[in-house]
């Protein structure tokens, strides 16, 4: 292209503006992509952070105190509950869930499904929860969906504590 000045030179035009409007406006378009969708951004966040294995610390159904020691797996959509030997009647135990989130909510929600239902199921468990760092909450209602966490008596709530699994540290190669 060629554009005349006021002093009737010609000259070529500079690319340099057609190159900044195309960068403007595909850097609006992918921005605007990404931005469409901050509840699925936050949902990825969330199952990432969950991925691993969880031990329960603390269980406390309506103001009465357990154990602990089941190991909560959570995978990309899954999560598996090991139950360890001997802690009821069957040992050791295993059950898959799927599971949904929804991370938005306040306070967050999961929903943990047997495979192939909906979150409508009656099957279907309903909990809050909150990551703290390498601790993570879950509360769960024995009537209908906490409001927050809280397992004392007369909340009618089970508010499970777990913790992180370490990962085992690599053993030394070579003779010791």
């Amino acid at each position: 292209m060629l554009r005349v000045n006021s002093l009737c030179r010609i000259r070529p035009l500079s690319p340099f503006p057609v190159l900044t409007l195309a960068l403007l406006v595909s850097s609006f378009v992918f921005s605007k992509a990404a931005a469409d969708d901050p509840k699925k951004d936050a949902l990825n966040a969330d199952l990432e952070k969950l991925r691993g294995t969880w031990v329960v610390k603390s269980f406390v159904i309506d103001g009465d105190k357990s154990g602990g020691g089941e190991r909560y797996t959570f995978s990309k959509n899954g999560l598996t509950i090991e139950v360890p030997p001997g802690k009821y009647d069957f040992s050791p135990a295993f059950f898959e869930y799927e599971i949904e989130l929804d991370p938005k909510a306040d306070p967050k929600v999961m929903w943990e499904k047997m495979p192939g239902t909906s979150k409508d199921d009656d099957r279907t468990r309903t909990y809050i929860y909150r990551l703290r760092g390498e601790t993570l909450e879950i509360c769960m209602g024995m009537r209908n969906r906490p409001k927050k966490f809280d397992g004392s008596y007369g909340s009618h709530q089970m508010l499970y504590i777990l913790e992180r699994e370490k990962a085992d540290k690599p053993k030394p190669k070579g003779k010791w």
